[in-house]
């Protein structure tokens, strides 16, 4: 008899996660969390403070070498980003983090026509993908006191002037090795946080601890997508 068994992929908070009360939900073999409370409360909490989301089950691939630039310019139907910068092409988000170092973060695996060029068509002997979908883990803080609780980890100055939407950077945060995207969730202010793994429960803990005078609460994947609309 065929082995219909399927391998599960969790979290690097998957424990934590449980602990605190997540309903769960498999997408593309990950275990994601749906949701801890009724939606419309963790939404008014996300507008009416902060909020922590786990994103880790998005696909994360690192992009390297001295033709990215070419790939780039053969691929997307707008301009390539500038290091320090990220763009949004239809459900992926793709930071440029030096000239020749580059993240994509695809929540659809898929459904990315990009994952698909990188994988399948794209050749060069100078472009390298790298699948750290596993070895990355990755949150999503939002709400209008986000910038304030992660100024209490990060010493990389957050004013809009200086960090401003789709701006990215690698910085120490809670002195963990992170990138962090400035990305809004419509008019909200939000922060993509994306780190190894093995840190991830520290950096949760340090998150979760930075945002208690606000309030702060994890909230999940269907809030998330009433957020987005």
């Amino acid at each position: 008899m065929a082995n219909s068994w399927i391998p599960i992929k969790r979290s690097p908070v998957h424990s934590k996660l449980e602990k605190m009360g997540a309903v769960l939900e498999n997408i593309s073999q990950w275990q994601c969390v749906e949701r801890f409370s009724d939606p419309n409360q963790e939404i008014k909490m996300v507008k009416a403070g902060v909020g922590l989301l786990d994103l880790s089950f998005a696909g994360k691939w690192e992009l390297k070498g001295k033709d990215l630039e070419e790939f780039f310019k053969s691929n997307l139907d707008q301009p390539s980003p500038n290091p320090g910068t990220a763009i949004l092409t239809g459900s992926d988000c793709l930071i440029r983090i030096t000239q020749n170092h580059a993240l994509l973060i695809t929540q659809q695996e898929d459904n990315s026509s990009l994952l698909k060029l990188i994988t399948t068509k794209f050749k060069s002997s100078c472009f390298h993908p790298i699948d750290r979908s596993s070895g990355l883990g990755q949150f999503l803080l939002c709400g209008p006191q986000a910038r304030t609780v992660l100024s209490k980890l990060t010493s990389l100055d957050l004013r809009e002037d200086h960090f401003a939407n789709l701006c990215c950077a690698c910085v120490p945060m809670a002195a963990i090795p992170t990138t962090i995207v400035h990305r809004n969730l419509n008019t909200l202010p939000s922060y993509q946080i994306v780190f190894n793994s093995e840190s991830g429960e520290y950096l949760w803990d340090c998150i979760m601890e930075a945002g208690e005078e606000f309030d702060i609460g994890p909230f999940g994947l269907t809030a998330l997508q009433l957020l987005e609309r």
